[in-house]
């Protein structure tokens, strides 16, 4: 049985606003047309706003009856990419929607819309949540730290993910997505002139030392069964050819699904960077940067959510992609609340399945409707009967 709340009327709006927003990409943090578009949708529509910084925009509707207070989330920040599609409302700047996030917005407005018409037959609250900065890892925390979710009890939100077939979703218990911290590691040594190592301590060779034994933290101090990654990025030092440098900057992100093996692979960090070092005669120290942490589901939601793809699009359209290295700040929100988080995919044979943040990404529009449907039936589920989930 397939339930079509976003009629024609609410589909065409949805179509209507993602191109616009998709025309019109704007940077992490410098949503300024962006949220106030945003804005003037949800005031038009007679929801209430608030402002969260200077781009954060926020709603709430008042459904007049006692109940839960549900979360819905949808990012807002375009990537720098010059976008490479034939698309007739191609990006009108060099900034691109490679990551469907004007997708998000388009669909929770068009559920916001729905959602504000059938209010009264609820009961408790929805409380809407545009954010910033999701592809800067810390978009999440502004909204946190404003206390505007402080009475939610259960957070939804959804990705448009670009290989996963279009109108499949995916929505999986435990972590989904990995943490992903960043790491600077500073060495100090002596300059010398390359003619006399020997007055010297070589931060080069320290560095290539350090690399080379953090190579075994994963393989030697993890669980073979608990997915790690340090990648090393970047690695500065040096002036010139013929002199030994005296100061190497490395940076790079640790990446888990377990909050335990996150701490382990920092203390580990510490342990075999700072003895290296003194190996060489060089001081080292390490940043290490806690950003979004692994983003853990609720499983008794994920259990709701997938109930509810089977009864409104079939059983056919659930799948399972499995856990994602990538990170997503949503996490933030699913250390305080109880929540999910899932995939809707949005490639197809026809117009391609390119992966997020490509120059080529494109969007099947059919399945913004979809996306939009399963935003109003969870808030319907929860609200209509006042839901209480237990653990």
């Amino acid at each position: 049985m397939v339930v079509n709340n976003i009629d024609k009327k609410y589909e065409e709006y949805i179509i209507k606003v993602r191109r616009y927003l998709h025309q019109n990409p704007e940077l992490s943090w410098k949503e300024y047309n962006t949220s106030r578009m945003i804005e003037k949708e949800l005031k038009d529509i007679g929801i209430k706003t608030e402002r969260i910084g200077n781009v954060g925009v926020v709603g709430i509707i008042e459904t007049g009856n006692d109940g839960n207070v549900v979360g819905l989330r949808a990012d807002m920040d375009a990537l720098p990419i010059e976008e490479k599609t034939d698309v007739e409302y191609k990006s009108k700047n060099k900034f691109m929607h490679a990551c469907g996030h004007d997708c998000h917005m388009a669909m929770l407005l068009g559920a916001s819309k729905y959602i504000f018409d059938i209010r009264h037959s609820l009961k408790g609250k929805i409380k809407l949540v545009f954010q910033p900065a999701e592809e800067t890892g810390l978009g999440a925390k502004i909204i946190i730290d404003s206390g505007f979710l402080d009475d939610v009890k259960y957070m939804f939100g959804m990705h448009i993910w670009g290989e996963l077939e279009s109108g499949k979703f995916s929505f999986e218990k435990g972590a989904v997505m990995a943490s992903a911290d960043t790491i600077t590691i500073k060495i100090d040594g002596n300059a010398s002139h390359g003619a006399s190592p020997e007055n010297g301590i070589d931060a080069i060779v320290t560095a290539a030392a350090i690399i080379l034994n953090i190579q075994s933290i994963v393989s030697r101090n993890i669980a073979p069964v608990e997915p790690a990654v340090i990648t090393l990025g970047t690695i500065n030092g040096g002036d010139r050819e013929n002199i030994i440098p005296k100061y190497v900057e490395i940076k790079g992100t640790v990446r888990t699904f377990s909050n335990e093996v996150r701490k382990n692979v920092e203390d580990r960090l510490r342990n075999v960077i700072e003895n290296t070092a003194r190996t060489y005669g060089a001081k080292a120290s390490l940043e290490y940067v806690y950003c979004p942490p692994p983003l853990i589901n609720d499983n008794e939601l994920v259990d709701l959510v997938n109930n509810i793809v089977t009864d409104i699009f079939g059983k056919e359209e659930l799948t399972t992609m499995g856990k994602i290295m990538a990170s997503e700040d949503f996490a933030f929100y699913a250390e305080n609340i109880r929540s999910i988080y899932g995939f809707l995919g949005c490639g197809s044979k026809n117009i391609g399945k390119y992966p997020n943040h490509s120059d080529k990404f494109v969007v099947d529009e059919k399945v913004l409707n979809m996306g939009a449907n399963l935003y109003v039936e969870f808030v319907k589920k929860i609200l209509k009967s006042n839901l209480q989930i237990i653990h």
